[in-house]
């Protein structure tokens, strides 16, 4: 699990959300009800903050997560995911 699994962030419409960072539980905890009740304290956090919504993200090929998100009522989003290797990093900086 990480250390930081959630901070409040401010979209541009001014609508809080909790963006939760990094959720993850080892293969041997797994199945023990540890990751609804991360979910729900997460919930809460966002419901205490004021906050509209709980927003995170998952790699398309771990169907297990998106079954288990999908169980709590999440919904699926589109979204491109963009990354700057270090040969377009130095092309940038030139």
């Amino acid at each position: 699990m990480c250390k930081q699994w959630g901070r409040p962030s401010l979209d541009t419409r001014l609508n809080k959300w909790v963006d939760t960072l990094c959720l993850y539980l080892r293969e041997e905890v797994r199945g023990l009800g540890l990751g609804r009740l991360l979910m729900m304290e997460i919930a809460h956090l966002a419901l205490t903050l004021g906050c509209v919504q709980v927003q995170w993200q998952t790699p398309a090929w771990n169907e297990r997560a998106i079954r288990f998100y999908r169980r709590l009522g999440a919904e699926g989003k589109a979204k491109v995911r963009f990354c700057l290797p270090a040969d377009a990093i130095k092309t940038l900086l030139a």
